[in-house]
């Protein structure tokens, strides 16, 4: 799969990519965090490290995140006890641009939501099914597909509330 990639196009290349392991995943999440130019909305079980701890990741977002003051990032994690408690970049990035980036909890009412995907300006996707698996299809031209994961996903943004771990308290 990873022949391809750099042939790639964020908001041009329209085809449906199969994800079966890991370093696919890892390395189309990458790709979408570096051509992203907006927003980055990503929704993840545990902020799994494998995938989203990666320097390269961690600076693809440092880097949409202080490009434009508008530019967003967010974050849903279901359970993010093992990312504070192992100091997850994201978390400690989190913390020093909070008006660019914010990870909430997803709220228990969404904990039956298997599902794991990032969304690149509403437009390229990478989804998996099931978020203990990497097995998924990534698209980098897929607007009605990035609008309905985007509509989920603000919806449950909405009715979340930040992780106080996810703050660094300043005393």
């Amino acid at each position: 799969m990873t022949e391809g990639l750099h042939d790639l196009k964020l908001g041009e290349s329209d085809q449906q990519i199969p994800v079966t392991t890991s370093e696919d995943c890892t390395q189309l999440m990458l790709s979408l965090a570096q051509q992203a130019q907006h927003s980055l909305r990503l929704w993840s079980y545990d902020l799994d490290p494998r995938l989203t701890d990666s320097s390269e990741f961690v600076q693809a977002v440092r880097e949409l995140a202080i490009r434009h003051p508008r530019n967003q990032v967010r974050i849903l994690v279901l359970d993010p006890d093992r990312a504070v408690k192992q100091g997850h970049r994201l978390i400690e990035l989190s913390r020093r641009l909070p008006s660019s980036i914010e990870i909430r909890k997803i709220m228990e009412d969404y904990a039956h939501v298997a599902q794991a995907f990032v969304v690149a300006d509403e437009r390229g996707i990478l989804h998996r099914d099931l978020a203990d698996r990497f097995e998924g299809t990534a698209n980098f031209n897929a607007p009605l597909r990035a609008r309905e994961l985007t509509k989920l996903f603000d919806e449950v943004w909405q009715k979340s509330q930040q992780f106080s771990e996810f703050r660094r308290l300043h005393l």
